[in-house]
């Protein structure tokens, strides 16, 4: 411990030193990186210390967990840790009894994640995952912190990390009312994305599918899901809910508004999600958002949706108390009067979305998606434009903890985590 301490102090007075020294004689970029590279491994230092005076978590001879199973101490085993200071081997004291998993009560007081990447680097590397080709967040991540990861890596962080994400969004508390405004809007739309083959293609016994050869054309439509075509799109559901004022105006100044300026009311507290789950499930997120955001129904409600049927039918089905604009139908088309009453009637936000949360990430260069891979790049980059990353990842961990440690660890421990 000692040794690590003074280790820590000679680079820090070797920081301050170059500070004061050779960096000036150096441009403003070169100090930036030297400052920075060196407090890394200040920080892997300061790390040693953490571990070093935390322990082992020996908790005696007897390890009694809340359920009142009793193991006894058997080993010392380490486990391998890598934060964004670079790879550590941490040592824990193990408890085991016949019949019993063994456990290590410093991995429930750490909150170590199941994986060897620490929770700081698995949000990192989401983040950059929900914006960039895994391949190109790996080697930014690796250009900064100076060592290796894999694309893989980064993919693997994205399907473990995505799992709390339905939950989080039905539990999560709404937006304060006083930011809130007295129209809400929920809106919906489609966008597709590129499928690999394996994931539109319907399993057939080969017994079946040689019967169903004779039939020519016919084997297309039983062999693929929805009458989609192999390696072709998949449809996701994109939604949106947002508040924003009344704005009256006539059908002159709507036609016009590209020629003067005009100070249009902004969307409000803006939440948007994309889902393959179906439009059921998509509609049914935008249903909890909407009771989250108005749940006595005080507001007044504006459906924006584009002609398709379906989306109509699931407007009506799931928010039945919405005054639906821009559809089909003369009865959904009376624009002189929604804009004489301050409505909305533009589907740029949902439109926008489309875009911003799926087109740009999922439509680049060759790109090819399993169901799984497509909804977990969706699910964190909603979470990341609309900006609830840090509440996310703060939900998630504590879910995280509760699944791997939450059958064994002790109620003091158990308190960190609720």
């Amino acid at each position: 411990m000692e040794a690590l301490i003074a280790q820590a102090r000679t680079q820090f007075d070797q920081i301050l030193s170059y500070v004061l020294g050779n960096a000036q004689n150096q441009q403003l970029n070169e100090v930036e990186k030297g400052v920075f590279y060196a407090l890394l491994k200040l920080g892997m230092t300061l790390l040693l210390v953490f571990f070093q005076q935390k322990g082992i978590g020996y908790k005696g001879k007897i390890h009694v967990d809340k359920e009142g199973t009793r193991r006894s101490h058997h080993s010392t085993k380490r486990r391998e840790y890598l934060s964004i200071f670079g790879r550590v081997s941490i040592p824990r004291a193990c408890y085991w009894t016949k019949g019993c998993h063994e456990i290590c009560p410093l991995d429930a007081e750490l909150n170590l994640p199941s994986t060897e990447h620490s929770y700081v680097l698995q949000e990192w590397s989401a983040a950059l995952g929900s914006e960039e080709p895994y391949e190109k967040a790996a080697h930014f991540l690796e250009n900064i912190l100076k060592m290796p990861l894999w694309a893989s890596t980064v993919e693997i962080v994205m399907h473990k990390a995505c799992v709390d994400i339905p939950k989080f969004y039905e539990k999560r508390q709404g937006p304060d009312a006083g930011t809130e405004k007295e129209i809400i809007v929920a809106t919906g739309d489609g966008k597709g994305i590129v499928m690999r083959k394996d994931q539109l293609e319907k399993k057939v016994a080969k017994k079946r599918l040689r019967k169903m050869r004779k039939r020519g054309e016919r084997i297309k439509k039983k062999v693929n899901e929805k009458n989609e075509k192999p390696g072709k799109k998949k449809m996701s559901t994109v939604i949106g809910v947002y508040t924003i004022a009344a704005h009256e105006r006539t059908v002159e100044d709507f036609l016009s508004r590209g020629k003067k300026e005009e100070k249009r009311p902004r969307p409000c507290n803006k939440v948007v999600q994309a889902t393959l789950e179906g439009k059921e499930s998509a509609f049914q997120r935008l249903k909890e958002e909407v009771t989250k955001r108005d749940p006595k129904k005080e507001k007044q409600g504006v459906a924006l949706v584009d002609g398709e049927h379906k989306l109509r039918q699931l407007m009506k089905k799931y928010l039945p108390w919405f005054l639906i604009i821009l559809e089909n139908g003369k009865n959904h088309m009376r624009y002189d009067i929604y804009l004489k009453r301050g409505y909305p009637v533009g589907s740029g936000v949902v439109e926008g979305a489309c875009k911003n949360l799926v087109k740009d990430r999922m439509e680049q260069c060759g790109m090819r998606w399993t169901i799984a891979g497509a909804e977990a790049v969706l699910g964190m980059r909603s979470i990341q434009i609309n900006g609830m990353t840090s509440d996310y990842w703060q939900y998630h961990i504590a879910q995280e903890k509760q699944r791997l440690y939450g059958n064994f660890i002790e109620n003091e421990t158990m308190k960190l985590a609720a």
